[in-house]
């Protein structure tokens, strides 16, 4: 949340008390999703149809029946583009699911400043407290660890909001710890000083599961005593890298600067964007019968040159580039020295921690 560029500043909360931030955040973000699903979208559905109806022996899907005008059938979800696997359902979200369940996450954590002020100090001091030491990399794997064995076999992740359970408790419970973390010089510290750990463990959980994909990728049932190994690798795999990352960019990358927050800046834009470019380029690109690394080279390079086109013509674009995830030059300007929900004064970590 911190590096979001439409992210709400949970800071100006703490010294305001109030929830302007969270109406403003919350209202970019439903803009966004809308003009991404009927604008950003519809390319990749598109490429989608095209695929079928070559699947099915349509000689020239462009020009054929079932694209004729597109976009309006696309809009108002007039299609009618089944086939044996199935029906697309349409307008569809895709890759922007993600700014959809943080418009309801954000709608959740208002609720929370406005009505829980009193509880979210209290979490925020326990969290500190259970993470110190090694605390950091332990309770947040068993976490996700419980989550993913009494939840993921369950409500399998769909990304359709109002069945997706498991992805909900990983993914809000991410929101706000990161939301509550994220004022912590403590916690930052300990990123920091677990940073090394953190990683070797990373990679030692990524090459287990990926030993284990790899092993039961075309058939076999693994033994279940194996599986739930797995589980807890996997939430092994998913927390360690986090740590990591937060650890090394808080050891290198504390110091700002243009080039930090040039790249920050274009963090959601790329997101927003990436999906579309790689689906487009990726169906040209497959019609050339290109050797396959060269392929793959080029659909990166095209995504990469795409993405970053994109971003440079929405800093351009002064507020309509906050529809790209691109804050305007006045967002960008020095923000009043942080304080916790609690009132304290969050003091900066240096590289010593």
């Amino acid at each position: 949340m911190s590096s979001e560029p439409l992210a709400p500043e949970p800071l100006a909360v703490a010294r305001r008390h109030d929830l302007d931030w969270i109406r403003v955040g919350a209202f970019l973000l439903l803009i966004l999703y809308h003009v991404a699903m009927f604008v950003i979208v519809p390319p990749q559905s598109y490429y989608e149809v095209v695929e079928a109806a070559s699947g099915v022996g349509v000689v020239d899907p462009a020009r054929s029946p079932w694209l004729a005008d597109f976009w309006l059938k696309y809009a108002t979800a007039s299609g009618g583009w089944c086939d044996a696997d199935g029906c697309l359902t349409t307008p569809t979200w895709n890759h922007m699911w993600f700014v959809a369940y943080l418009f309801v996450y954000s709608l959740v954590l208002a609720g929370l400043l406005a009505f829980g002020r009193g509880l979210l100090p209290v979490i925020q001091s326990g969290l500190e407290r259970a993470l110190k030491g090694w605390g950091l990399l332990i309770w947040p794997v068993l976490w996700l660890f419980l989550l993913r064995w009494t939840l993921a076999r369950i409500f399998p992740t769909t990304h359709a909001l109002t069945d997706d359970w498991y992805n909900h408790a990983v993914s809000f419970s991410a929101f706000l710890f990161g939301f509550l973390s994220v004022r912590s010089a403590g916690l930052k510290a300990a990123y920091e000083r677990l940073r090394r750990p953190a990683l070797i463990l990373a990679l030692c959980a990524w090459a287990g599961w990926a030993a284990y994909a790899w092993t039961y990728r075309d058939s076999g049932t693994p033994p279940e005593a194996l599986r739930a190994a797995m589980r807890l690798v996997y939430a092994l795999d998913q927390w360690a890298f986090i740590a990591a990352v937060l650890g090394y960019g808080a050891r290198y990358l504390n110091r700002g600067g243009p080039w930090l927050r040039y790249l920050t800046g274009g963090v959601f834009c790329f997101y927003i964007v990436h999906q579309t470019i790689t689906v487009v380029a990726a169906y040209h690109l497959s019609k050339l019968g290109l050797p396959q690394g060269l392929e793959a080279g080029l659909l990166i390079a095209v995504t990469l040159g795409g993405c970053w086109a994109a971003y440079e013509v929405a800093r351009r674009l002064g507020p309509l580039g906050l529809l790209l995830g691109v804050k305007t030059r006045a967002g960008l300007a020095p923000r009043d020295r942080p304080t916790r929900l609690d009132g304290q004064e969050h003091q900066p970590v240096g590289q010593d921690g």
